[in-house]
């Protein structure tokens, strides 16, 4: 809590600076930006060699068009259908620019802010894009110090540029996230193609409460956000009867649930489940083996030797059943604790630390050091959510859903009480 306080007072003030003295703000980038500059100008070639930098400007398309021809991929998304033309667009313009020599500054930007958002914003997941944008930043910058008589210009450019893009990240991140929907996992509340504001600092400070609609970095495979219903809080029990969830056996709401269907594998079976919160101890009962092949589960209870069914550098890949890993077998397990006489979901987390998933493995005892929520769509028969990944730990908790932006004939409060 401490550090966040810190973190947020630090970044409040250099926000609030930046809107009331922006020129002061720049004025500093640009000393350092001009300290650079000459700097790298003492080490590099002094003379502009024109027919030099225009052979570099071409071997370096050169080398961007093998790396994007032969191994970037440049197939269409039925997820996201602007995906492939993203791709296109930023290898054209780096190519283009490049030829021409022409706004490097600018293009070093574009590459270094489809690296870091590329995934987020279009949904690419390809490491050789990624190689790709952290090759071309790199022939770019080469470039600008070959030519070295716009050296000045053009690394203030990228200090000012890469400055603006670090504060939007902060206030994108911890402060106003801004985000569409991509499924129909929260429908009627929220629609597909609609664009929300969440606050992305309440979770900070406060506590997650039932009904709060959020926003979360899912377990499965650590890349996706996902926008869900808290539909169980740390430490209560969770039930889904006659399609209602109860919350220690209390009606959240009216809306309709359900278990799972028959189209996808839920973790659900009848009965009540327990949420775990911070300090609670937790092991492996029994872990769940998907053929996906035959379409066959099978129990593995935990008399047996999980470890000849998993290896240690399969972790990440084969937890989760609905991860990416094409492989023919997947794994997920059921919980216990000691401080519960329910059964518990599982959780994910433990995947991406190898020495907590190797105890649980070995049938030793982990203590939590992090609270657990139930996370679930309000379209319950069109929702993959804990009903089938787990718990989601407030680590992962991105934010709140506070305000429908577009379209304009549907801006409002998103409501936690929203039927």
């Amino acid at each position: 809590m401490i550090l966040w306080i810190i973190f947020y007072i630090l970044t409040i003030s250099l926000i609030f600076l930046f809107f009331i003295n922006e020129k002061f703000l720049i004025a500093k980038i640009d000393t350092v930006a001009d300290f650079l500059s000459n700097y790298v100008l003492k080490v590099s070639i002094k003379d502009e060699n024109k027919k030099f930098l225009k052979l570099f400007n071409i071997a370096s398309v050169v080398i961007l068009v093998l790396i994007h021809f032969v191994y970037v991929n440049k197939e269409p998304s039925s997820v996201i259908p602007i995906r492939h033309i993203a791709v296109w667009a930023v290898f054209l313009i780096n190519a283009v620019f490049l030829l021409f020599n022409f706004k490097k500054g600018y293009l070093a930007i574009l590459n270094i802010v489809m690296y870091f958002t590329a995934n987020l914003l279009f949904a690419i997941e390809d490491k050789f894009f990624f190689y790709e944008m952290l090759i071309a930043t790199f022939l770019v910058l080469v470039s600008i110090i070959i030519e070295n008589k716009l050296i000045k210009k053009e690394f203030r450019i990228i200090l000012n540029g890469l400055f603006l893009f670090v504060l939007v990240i902060i206030i994108q991140n911890f402060y106003i996230g801004n985000y569409v929907i991509p499924t129909q996992s929260m429908e009627p509340t929220i629609l597909v193609g609609d664009r929300i504001f969440s606050n992305n600092a309440i979770y900070k400070f406060s506590d997650v409460k039932l009904n709060d609609i959020i926003s979360f970095s899912e377990p499965l495979d650590n890349t996706y956000l996902y926008t869900k219903r808290i539909t169980g809080i740390k430490g209560t029990t969770f039930e889904i009867k006659d399609n209602k969830v109860l919350s220690n056996d209390k009606k959240i709401s009216d809306r309709y649930y359900s278990n799972g269907t028959s189209s996808v594998y839920s973790l659900l079976g009848a009965g009540k489940y327990y949420i775990p919160k911070k300090g609670d101890s937790v092991r492996i009962k029994y872990i769940l083996e998907w053929d996906t092949q035959d379409k066959v589960v099978k129990s593995i209870e935990n008399n047996e030797d999980f470890n000849k069914y998993i290896k240690e550098a399969d972790y990440e890949k084969i937890f989760g059943v609905y991860n990416k890993y094409d492989g023919r077998f997947r794994y997920t397990y059921i919980l216990e604790s000691d401080n519960s006489k329910y059964l518990l979901l599982p959780i994910l987390d433990f995947k991406y630390d190898k020495s907590k998933m190797k105890k649980l493995l070995n049938k030793e005892t982990i203590i939590l050091d992090d609270d657990y929520y139930m996370a679930m769509g309000d379209n319950t028969d069109n929702s993959q959510d804990s009903r089938y990944f787990g718990y989601v730990s407030k680590a992962r908790l991105k934010g709140k859903l506070m305000l429908r932006w577009y379209p304009l004939s549907r801006v409002g409060i998103l409501k936690s009480n929203d039927k």
